[in-house]
């Protein structure tokens, strides 16, 4: 017998695993341990763990009576009365949390992870949570053909961001047929229903009209109106960006020169103490080190904005690395399984 599956694996980004966030989420092998840095793991497998309205309902009643609330029987027995006592507790009007679970078919047992959002804005015992990132696959066990795919989800507080691999096919499909038949009228409805889609995915329906209206600019004027990057930009380590009030401790600049010679030179450095330690690479594209004719990708790493350590070249199924003339590298190898080998490039 064939059978289908759909399974995902995604994250919490937010300040701490708290009461609620288990008990919306802890059926989704919530790990608040990993991948750490301000978020923590969820997932859902088809043959495995998955969210199940009635096991939150039963979280919920047993958090609220851990806040001392008054369980009334008809809060033991609804989960609509039972949200509407937490979000009292935590300062929020019964309408809202109405608004949030109108529709639902609870009897269906598989909440929205776009609902469980909602609620975790109402019920912020200190999770802080700021926005769920997951990403899915639906197989087959025979390979048949339109059973595979993929999507991508994410939910913030402004907008709700959806794709899935079958939507890619259907807009690339839909814009070649268009333009392999000379319609550039139907190109263009074809490009303008993409855009509104996404538009769509913001929450805020004022905020909609006014992207709307700046979109409309800058496609009668692009040049005009596009926005110029700047160089030199202050940034933090890749896993702080969750949270937003730590302050940026190294500066990234970037110096475009593809138009003019085919040439990129990125550096980035400590904002403030030791100014020296910086990383600057240089891409182009350059001649194959190994047989001198190929033209291949090349990355060029500098001890500094003068001295260059080594080049790496994209060479067919590898990278060889080649050492400025008076640099050598030095190694050390792995003391057991589970360490790592390093290189110091002198």
């Amino acid at each position: 017998m064939v059978q289908n599956y759909y399974d995902w694996t995604g994250v919490l980004n937010l300040k701490q695993v708290t009461g609620v966030i288990q008990a919306l989420f802890g059926g989704a092998d919530l790990d608040a341990a990993y991948p750490g840095n301000g978020q923590a793991y969820i997932a859902e497998m088809s043959e495995g763990s998955c969210l199940r309205w009635d096991e939150i309902h039963e979280a919920l009643v047993e958090l609220a009576e851990s806040y001392e609330l008054a369980v009334t029987e008809g809060a033991r027995e609804c989960i609509k009365a039972c949200a509407v006592l937490l979000a009292e507790h935590f300062g929020h009007s019964s309408e809202k949390v109405i608004e949030v679970l109108d529709g639902q078919a609870f009897d269906d047992d598989r909440p929205e992870l776009t609902v469980l959002f909602e609620l975790a804005q109402l019920f912020d015992d200190g999770h802080e949570l700021t926005s769920i990132e997951t990403e899915g696959a639906y197989h087959c066990s025979k390979p048949r053909l339109h059973e595979f795919g993929g999507n991508g989800l994410f939910i913030g507080k402004h907008v709700v961001v959806h794709r899935s691999s079958a939507a890619a096919i259907a807009d690339g499909s839909g814009l070649e047929r268009a333009l392999s038949e000379g319609s550039l009228e139907r190109a263009v409805q074809q490009l303008l229903l993409q855009v509104e889609g996404r538009l769509e995915e913001v929450t805020d329906e004022a905020v909609r009209a006014t992207l709307r209206e700046g979109l409309a600019r800058a496609l009668a004027k692009p040049e005009q109106d596009k926005a110029a990057l700047p160089s030199s930009v202050p940034v933090e380590h890749w896993a702080s960006y969750a949270f937003a009030d730590l302050e940026p401790t190294h500066v990234m600049e970037v110096d475009d020169q593809r138009l003019h010679s085919g040439q990129l030179f990125l550096t980035a450095g400590q904002g403030e103490g030791d100014l020296d330690q910086l990383l600057s690479v240089t891409m182009e594209v350059g001649t194959n080190p190994v047989n001198g004719i190929d033209q291949v990708p090349c990355a060029h790493i500098h001890f500094d904005s003068d001295a260059l350590a080594f080049s790496l070249y994209r060479v067919g199924n590898g990278i060889v690395l080649r050492p400025e003339v008076g640099v050598t590298l030095r190694g050390q190898a792995p003391t057991s399984v589970s360490d790592d080998a390093f290189f110091w490039v002198e």
